[in-house]
């Protein structure tokens, strides 16, 4: 579905393919490209797994590498959760080998927020080139984008004056999310319509009764 998506909006190739070390680009991908980013599988290394590191069988970091020796960008950007830079020696071991292939990197871990997205989002981000470091892009200041900027009053979606009778919470789910909040001890953990929301993992939108990117509506519900 996202390879046809991309094929009808964009002029450029779109290619579906299992990146691994042995075939880590497909065919019909030129070398001597400008840039190669890639936003390998973080399974390894998120807080929320099993921190298998490069040990995980998901891991793409050595697909990501073989790409870059293969098409040799003149610049790359890696992006993975900001807990990998806790597994140190994968991180090292990855500096290191890119340094071997003359590229000039550095480790970045920004918050998304401060970028425009509204939601909380630590990345960390490899910058590098073969000509020297590259700075990151400067934030663009201002106060961030809330959840009401993105979704309220105003927007296409109106979240807090017109929420789909699907999308609201059954009473027996309401009650599990305040228990919930009651057992965790901390404050209803329904988003603050002024500030972003939490960041959204595969975790918090599959929790059995939404609780953790639930929303109140003007309503009071």
């Amino acid at each position: 579905g996202c390879v046809r998506i991309h094929r009808q909006n964009l002029l450029e190739p779109c290619f579906r393919h299992h990146i691994t070390a042995e075939s880590p680009v497909p065919q019909g991908v030129p070398t001597g490209i400008d840039t190669l980013t890639g936003g390998v599988p973080c399974v390894g290394y998120s807080k929320a797994g099993l921190q298998r590191g490069k040990n995980d069988p998901r891991d793409g970091i050595e697909g990501y590498l073989a790409a870059i020796t293969l098409c040799r960008p003149l610049t790359i950007e890696m992006e993975n959760v900001a807990n990998l830079i806790k597994h140190e020696e994968v991180l090292q071991d990855l500096l290191g080998r890119l340094a071997n292939l003359g590229y000039h990197c550095e480790v970045h871990v920004p918050d998304m927020s401060a970028y425009g997205v509204p939601q909380y989002r630590k990345r960390l981000i490899i910058l590098g080139s073969l000509f020297g470091p590259i700075a990151p892009p400067v934030p663009p200041g201002g106060h961030p984008q809330t959840l009401r900027d993105a979704i309220g009053e105003g927007t296409r979606f109106d979240a807090f004056n017109n929420a789909p009778a699907a999308l609201v919470l059954t009473p027996a789910q309401l009650d599990k999310c305040e228990s919930l909040d009651r057992m965790s001890g901390s404050k209803p953990r329904h988003l603050r319509t002024n500030e972003p929301a939490r960041t959204v993992t595969s975790s918090n939108i599959g929790s059995a009764p939404g609780d953790l990117l639930r929303i109140r509506l003007n309503d009071g519900r």
